[in-house]
């Protein structure tokens, strides 16, 4: 039996300048330069603290201008890969993936000391994980409730206001769970 198939359009890529015949024979320095279309360019960004001194963003954000922009000396990593941070700044890596089944409660304590005692030093922190919306998010959420007796709804609309976050059912459940029970 033949299953009918679908012919979808071909989407075209967008065009790299043409480069011509490369001898790679040459030197680095001779080699003709690609420039990063002005739409991929990453530009430093003013970011909006949590609360102050703390941001939350994504990977993208811990680009060396972004960073130094917004004083930020302090940054926490949560997600599957560790990415190059720059040289000068202190850096957490904490390995999750963003899957419901993932116990990121495992990191809260020494993720909640770190930004603990970068605050309390002056120092500015971004958390991020890949897309800056659930991993991040969590993390900070938890510090809030922990360490700043913040509620569940209180944590959540302070990251709310600096980010649109989409925080995964097993993450909000683990959330919850931090909450006094009434």
């Amino acid at each position: 039996m033949k299953l009918p198939t679908t012919m979808a359009p071909k989407r075209r890529r967008p065009s790299l300048p043409a480069l011509g015949k490369i001898d790679l024979g040459k030197p680095v320095e001779e080699l003709p330069q690609l420039k990063v279309p002005p739409h991929l360019e990453l530009e430093p960004q003013l970011l909006k603290p949590v609360i102050p001194g703390l941001f939350i963003g994504p990977v993208g954000e811990t680009n060396p201008d972004t960073l130094r922009l917004n004083n930020i000396n302090t940054v926490i990593t949560v997600m599957h890969y560790r990415p190059e941070i720059p040289e000068g700044i202190e850096h957490h890596y904490f390995e999750l993936e963003d899957q419901a089944d993932v116990p990121i409660q495992s990191i809260f304590e020494e993720s909640g000391e770190i930004i603990h005692t970068a605050l309390e030093s002056g120092r500015n922190v971004l958390v991020h994980c890949y897309a800056g919306k659930s991993r991040s998010a969590t993390t900070i959420m938890a510090f809030l409730m922990t360490r700043r007796g913040k509620t569940f709804e209180e944590a959540g609309a302070l990251v709310g206001q600096a980010r649109d976050v989409e925080i995964n059912m097993g993450f909000l459940m683990t959330l919850k769970a931090l909450a006094p029970q009434e």
